[in-house]
C-alpha cells in the first residue's frame, strides 16, 4: 500500500528551495523512501534550485555566467541571458557617446530602448551645447576681465589671498605673471602693507557684503608704494565665497593733492610775506584778502579792509580801474592814494587784473600793489638831474631845447609870440685867472640864483653853455623881452658879488615869428648877443628879422 502523500512537508520542502539560501542535504534525504510522488522530486529540487540562483544573479546585475540545465525554463533563460548581456554593450557603447548600435535585436525592449537612445542623445547634445556655452562665456569673461581698465584681483575671503589678476594689475604692480606664479602663498596676499585698512575692508565684507573706494597703500614689485581706492564685493562660485576686488590707482592724483597742498603753502608764505601789498577780491568788488604788507601801506587793520566794497571807493579814478579788472581787463593805477580808513597817503604804483576758474567763469580779481613813494622821488630826482645843470642848478641845455620845442608848438597854435634872452658874463675869464675856479663856480652858481628871483613864474631860466644863460619868455613880444633884459642887467650890475669887485653881462633879446623854427630863432638871438658884445658889453642888443 503506498504512503499517503504529506502535503504539509510537501508544503514546507517547496519553501525550503524557494527561500533557504543555500540547498541543505537535510531536505532532499528526507525524498528518499517516500510515497511515488517523491520520487523524481531530487532533480525538480535541483533544477528548482538552480533556477532560482540564476534569477538571484541577474538581479543582482550579474549576467556573465552560462546556464547550466535542459527544458523549455532553462532555454528562455539563456534567452534572456543572451539579450540583457547585448543591452549591456549597447548601454556601454551609449555611455561613451555611441549611438550608432542597432535596437532591433532587443525585441519588445527595442521602441522603449530606441526612445531611450533618443532622449540620452538630445541630452548629451543639449549638454554639448552647454558645454561650448559655458567655455564661451568663460572665454568672454576672460576678456573682459582683462578689458577692465583698473586693476582688478579675486581672492579669499578669508586671508585675501591672490586667485586670479587681470592686466592692469600687473601693469600697475610691475610685477608679471612669472613673478607671480614664483611668488610663495605668504607673498601674494593684498593688502599686506595696510593692514589697519584690511581689516576695515575685511569686516566691512563680512557685515554687508561690499564695500566702495577704501584708500589701501600698495607696494609695487619695485618696493614703491602705491595708492589706491579700493571696491570690494562677495559673490559666490560653486558654493565657495570669493571676492572680487577693483583697484583704482590714484598714486599720481594724491602725489597732484600732495603738489597743489605744498603749493598753496608756498602761495600763502609768499602772500603774506611778500614786500607788496596783494589785495584779492570777488566780482562784486568786496576784498576777500589782503597780506599784511598791503595793511601796513596804509595803517590799516585786515578787519578794518576785509569786505570793503573798492568799487566804491571816494577815488573815482581807482575805483573805475578795479572796474575794469571786473570787465576781464588789466588795468593800471598809479597815483598818490588817500586811505578812507585811515587817511593816510601815499604813492602807489598798482595793477588789477581779473581771475578766471578752470571753465573761464571770472572769480574776481587780484591788485599788486606797491609802494612807490620813495621810487618816484628817486625818478623825479633822476629826472631833475637829467634836465639840471650840475653848478648852477638851472636847466641844462637838453631841457632848454625841449622847452624850445614845446613853446614853439604853442605858438603856432595859438599864434603868441615868446621872446628869447641870450646873456653872456663880460670877461668871465678875468674872474677864474684872478680868484680861481671854485670862485668862478660860486659866482656863476650865485649869478642863477639872482636871475630866478628876478624873472618871472612863467619864464624858463637856463643855462646855455659856459658862462652863457638863456631864459625864454612866453606871450611876449620883442618890448617886453628886452624890458626883461634889461631889468636883469641892472641887477646884475648892482649885486655884490663874493670876493670880485664888480660884474656885468651883455644880453641878446629876440622874438619867435611866424613859421621860424627854434633854430632860425637861437641863430637871431644868438647875433644879437654878439652885437651887444661889439657895441661896448654890459647892454642889451636886439635884432628883428
Amino acid at each position: 500500500m503506498k504512503e499517503k502523500i504529506d502535503y504539509d512537508k510537501f508544503k514546507n520542502l517547496i519553501a525550503s528551495i524557494l527561500y533557504q539560501d543555500k540547498l541543505d542535504d537535510t531536505v532532499l534525504s528526507d525524498i528518499v523512501g517516500r510515497a511515488l510522488v517523491f520520487e523524481s522530486m531530487e532533480s525538480m529540487v535541483l533544477d528548482l534550485w538552480k533556477i532560482r540562483e540564476t534569477m538571484m544573479k541577474i538581479s543582482d546585475g550579474d549576467i556573465s555566467f552560462e546556464t547550466v540545465g535542459s527544458g523549455p525554463i532553462f532555454e528562455a533563460i539563456s534567452q534572456l541571458l543572451t539579450k540583457l548581456k547585448y543591452l549591456n554593450t549597447q548601454m556601454e557603447a551609449l555611455s561613451e557617446g555611441d549611438f550608432s548600435q542597432d535596437t532591433d535585436y532587443f525585441g519588445e525592449f527595442s521602441s522603449a530602448f530606441l526612445l531611450m537612445k533618443e532622449r540620452l542623445f538630445e541630452d548629451m547634445e543639449a549638454l554639448e551645447r552647454a558645454r561650448l556655452v559655458e567655455q564661451e562665456l568663460k572665454r568672454h569673461f576672460r576678456t573682459i576681465f582683462h578689458m577692465i581698465p583698473e586693476p582688478t584681483v579675486i581672492t579669499t575671503i578669508d586671508d585675501f589671498r591672490v586667485l586670479d589678476y587681470n592686466n592692469a594689475y600687473l601693469s600697475t604692480s610691475g610685477y608679471t605673471v612669472e613673478d607671480i606664479e614664483a611668488l610663495t602663498d605668504e607673498s601674494i596676499h593684498i593688502y599686506t602693507n595696510d593692514p589697519e585698512k584690511r581689516n576695515i575692508i575685511k569686516t566691512m565684507l563680512h557685515e554687508q557684503g561690499y564695500c566702495e573706494n577704501i584708500e589701501v597703500k600698495f607696494k609695487s614689485k619695485n618696493d614703491r608704494i602705491r595708492v589706491g581706492l579700493v571696491s570690494a564685493r562677495l559673490y559666490m562660485v560653486e558654493d565657495v565665497v570669493m571676492v572680487v576686488h577693483v583697484i583704482r590707482d590714484i598714486t599720481l592724483l594724491k602725489a597732484y593733492e600732495r603738489s597743489i597742498k605744498d603749493r598753496e603753502t608756498q602761495l600763502e608764505l609768499i602772500f603774506e610775506n611778500s614786500p607788496i601789498g596783494i589785495i584779492q577780491y570777488n566780482p562784486e568788488g568786496l576784498i576777500l584778502n589782503i597780506n599784511q604788507h598791503f595793511c601796513n601801506l596804509i595803517d590799516a587793520t585786515r578787519e578794518q579792509l576785509l569786505n570793503l566794497n573798492m568799487l566804491e571807493l571816494p577815488d573815482e579814478n581807482l575805483a573805475q580801474v578795479i572796474k575794469k579788472s571786473l570787465t576781464g581787463n588789466t588795468a593800471l593805477y598809479e597815483d598818490m592814494y588817500k586811505s578812507s580808513i585811515t587817511g593816510k597817503e601815499v604813492y602807489v604804483r598798482a595793477t588789477f587784473a581779473p581771475v578766471f576758474d578752470e571753465s573761464g567763469v571770472m572769480t574776481g580779481g587780484i591788485g599788486i600793489v606797491e609802494d612807490y613813494t620813495e621810487r618816484k622821488a628817486m625818478e623825479e630826482e633822476i629826472r631833475r638831474l637829467s634836465v639840471t645843470d650840475k653848478l648852477t642848478q638851472l636847466y641844462n641845455r637838453l631841457k632848454i631845447d625841449e622847452v624850445l620845442e614845446m613853446e614853439l608848438e604853442r605858438a603856432q597854435r595859438t599864434q603868441w609870440p615868446f621872446g628869447v634872452i641870450l646873456l653872456d658874463i663880460d670877461h668871465f675869464k678875468h674872474v677864474n685867472d684872478n680868484f680861481g675856479h671854485q670862485i668862478g663856480d660860486k659866482t656863476l652858481y650865485d649869478l642863477s640864483r639872482l636871475m630866478e628871483k628876478s624873472v618871472r613864474e612863467i619864464d624858463i631860466l637856463g643855462r646855455w653853455g659856459g658862462e652863457e644863460f638863456i631864459i625864454i619868455a612866453p606871450k611876449t613880444d620883442i618890448e617886453g623881452a628886452s624890458v626883461l633884459a634889461e631889468k636883469l642887467r641892472k641887477k646884475i650890475e648892482a649885486y655884490d658879488f663874493d670876493k670880485i669887485d664888480r660884474l656885468t653881462c651883455s644880453f641878446g633879446v629876440a622874438i619867435w615869428q611866424e613859421d621860424e623854427d627854434p633854430a632860425t630863432v637861437i641863430s637871431r638871438v644868438d647875433k644879437a648877443l654878439y652885437k651887444a658884445k661889439s657895441e661896448g658889453r654890459n647892454r642889451v642888443a636886439k635884432v628883428i628879422k
